[in-house]
């Protein structure tokens, strides 16, 4: 109960420090690479076959609140192969629940990419829409001028902010989203980077009837991803980084995977992984350290991760952190490759 207690008191200051014209939090994925469209518009249909359909659930603080933070996703990619160089469009809707505080976040992308082939490398850019939709209930939150002087605590009746009541509340805006990406197959050796940018052109949206300050406008979000996956017959070593930069506030995660592709098996188990990573938060301190697996059997690929808390909030809720599974489908490739056959002549 006590840490239940100081959990909300510190979640509360958090919130009450963000304005009623909008919340910029963005919705995140501890396996990132499980989730590329919203990783990068760069890698929509970066993979071998038709289709690609996936789908991540992410659970926060079940073990502190009795409605922990959810978050449902899905996504669609398909490729179009022209010759050698690649077109590919990818379709992505997310339901984000900030828990007992009632804010809701509903998304919808679409995203194109064009991936040109030279030698053993790939080249792709990206271009991707968004449209964000998000409720907030208003009776959940105190803010500053909530607090009552005269019985010294915060009263959601209180306010003299004039048409400033956002009870059942929404607002949604428009981003435009960039990326570029590149990748190798040098034998034994795979690596890719890729740098993103979200919310380059974003429309601005507030939670007010009558919003005397200007619509909140989402300030741009850099990304930049790397792995360097190296093979040893069979096992691979894949580290991978990942860094997200906004307003001056970054976060990243990096860490190291260790897999094993095992010879064709009765069990039509093509790999195994598992991975130890590390995500740092505002100012460089430790969030979470987070353990993750998977396996690839036949055309479908299983993942979880958890998050360890290791922050400051670690004295409110132990270890507490997120629970994360994923789960995607690829249609085996129709393509016809075409090949010259050399004849003589009779």
């Amino acid at each position: 109960m006590k840490r239940k207690l100081l959990f909300n008191i510190v979640l509360c200051t958090i919130l009450c420090g963000i304005s009623t014209r909008g919340l910029s939090q963005y919705f995140h994925f501890t396996q990132f690479d499980k989730s590329p469209l919203t990783l990068n518009p760069a890698l929509t249909g970066s993979f071998y076959g038709d289709l690609r359909a996936y789908t991540l659930y992410r659970s926060q603080w079940a073990g502190v609140l009795d409605k922990p933070f959810s978050t449902y996703s899905i996504g669609i990619q398909k490729p179009i192969y022209l010759e050698t160089d690649k077109l590919a469009f990818g379709f992505f809707a997310l339901h984000d629940d900030a828990g007992e505080n009632a804010y809701k976040t509903t998304h919808f992308s679409l995203s194109a990419s064009y991936a040109k082939v030279v030698g053993l490398t790939e080249f792709s850019l990206g271009l991707q829409g968004a449209y964000t939709f998000r409720t907030i209930d208003g009776a959940k939150y105190a803010f500053p001028e909530d607090f009552n002087r005269s019985i010294g605590s915060f009263d959601p009746t209180y306010s003299d902010l004039e048409n400033a009541d956002i009870d059942g509340a929404n607002a949604s805006n428009i981003d435009i989203n960039v990326g570029m990406a590149w990748k190798g197959n040098f034998d034994s050796f795979r690596p890719s980077v890729g740098l993103s940018g979200f919310h380059l052109v974003s429309t601005g949206f507030s939670f007010l009837a009558n919003n005397q300050e200007g619509d909140y406008k989402i300030p741009t979000r850099i990304v930049a991803h790397l792995s360097l996956k190296k093979y040893i017959n069979s096992i691979y070593v894949d580290p991978i980084f990942m860094l997200s930069a906004q307003s001056g506030v970054n976060t990243n995660i990096f860490g190291v995977n260790l897999g094993y592709e095992p010879k064709p098996n009765n069990a039509n188990i093509e790999e195994i992984y598992g991975g130890l990573l590390l995500r740092n938060g505002i100012e460089g301190n430790q969030d979470a350290f987070i353990v993750r697996a998977g396996v690839v059997f036949g055309d479908f690929a299983f993942g979880a991760a958890y998050d360890f808390n290791v922050s400051p909030l670690q004295e409110g809720v132990a270890s507490n952190g997120s629970f994360e599974v994923s789960l995607s489908y690829t249609s085996p490739s129709t393509r016809l490759i075409k090949s010259k056959i050399e004849s003589e002549r009779l």
